[in-house]
């Protein structure tokens, strides 16, 4: 039997061919690997993006938390009944001056789940407390949290003279100031226990993270995802916020899946927990007052 041949003309198709086709899958490889590169790359971008302005709105609710514990010094009801306590020695007088202020100042304010102050002449037994009708705690709960975390805090604020500290007892995060008179004399210490979802919630929610933590430098370390705070290395986001009071550093370890799924719906968008329409912001992407500004969604 006669072994067919392929004929010239068919071989010289086959090369025509080649010679076409081969550089053009080579041509959509490369065009195809330069795309998704350049896409993995604005995904990155946006979600280093993301992470530091989410960071920032943290920083700036502690800012004001900050200058919320300021209030009682300018209360001139709470000076002159401390005045009136070194002249008598009447305790009964400034408690309710001292509690009604607390109380205004701090019993609705839902960045905090309490308030305790401690005169300094007797920090153990003559002390305020104020507790957030919505934090969901009982006044018993609140003395217990605050026999076990009295004597750290007392510890912290005697070093602070007029600055602010934080400190973390158990989850727990106190911030921390004395307060003085006109002289600079010692009046007390007050905590304020911070609310963590108030001020970070919008870290946690995070759709790309795995892991996320804060740090208010130096006592403070709080995990906000995940089992523990990411470690510093190729697929971990850091930023750093630096204020007269304090230093916030943020971490936050990208999950690389979400290069190929989702991100697509957050990168862009206006509001820092992410929303399901399509959000265009202004150029800087806030508005005057600092907080984000969708010109359209």
């Amino acid at each position: 039997m006669k072994k067919s041949t392929p004929s010239l003309r068919r071989q010289m198709a086959w090369i025509i061919l080649l010679c076409w086709l081969l550089p053009m899958a080579i041509a959509a490889t490369v065009v195809g690997w330069y795309l998704l590169s350049g896409s993995g790359r604005q995904k990155e971008q946006a979600m280093a993006e993301q992470f530091q302005m989410n960071l920032q709105l943290g920083a700036d609710r502690v800012n004001s938390a900050v200058e919320a514990s300021r209030l009682p010094s300018y209360d001139p009801e709470f000076r002159e009944g401390w005045n009136q306590y070194r002249r008598d020695g009447v305790y009964n007088l400034l408690y309710r001056r001292s509690y009604a202020l607390f109380n205004r100042l701090y019993q609705s304010d839902s960045r905090f789940l309490y308030g305790v102050f401690c005169f300094a002449d007797n920090p153990e037994d003559r002390v305020i407390t104020v507790v957030n009708g919505s934090a969901g705690l009982f006044h018993n709960q609140v003395r217990e949290q605050w026999t076990a975390d009295s004597a750290a805090v007392l510890e912290l604020a005697a070093g602070l003279d007029t600055t602010v500290g934080f400190l973390e007892r158990e989850g727990r995060v106190y911030l921390v100031r004395n307060m003085m008179d006109s002289s600079y004399r010692p009046i007390g210490v007050l905590a304020l226990a911070l609310d963590p979802d108030y001020f970070f919630g919008d870290l946690a929610l995070l759709p790309w993270a795995s892991a996320v933590s804060v740090r208010l430098e130096p006592e403070v370390t709080l995990t906000l995802k995940g089992e523990a705070p990411p470690q510093p290395g190729g697929r971990t986001l850091e930023h750093t916020i630096r204020s007269r009071d304090y230093t916030l550093r943020g971490t936050a370890e990208v999950d690389y899946a979400a290069l190929l799924t989702g991100a697509e719906s957050y990168r862009g968008c206006c509001r820092p927990w992410g929303c399901p329409c399509c959000c265009c912001c202004s150029p800087s992407g806030f508005s005057a007052g600092g907080y984000p500004s969708p010109s359209r969604c």
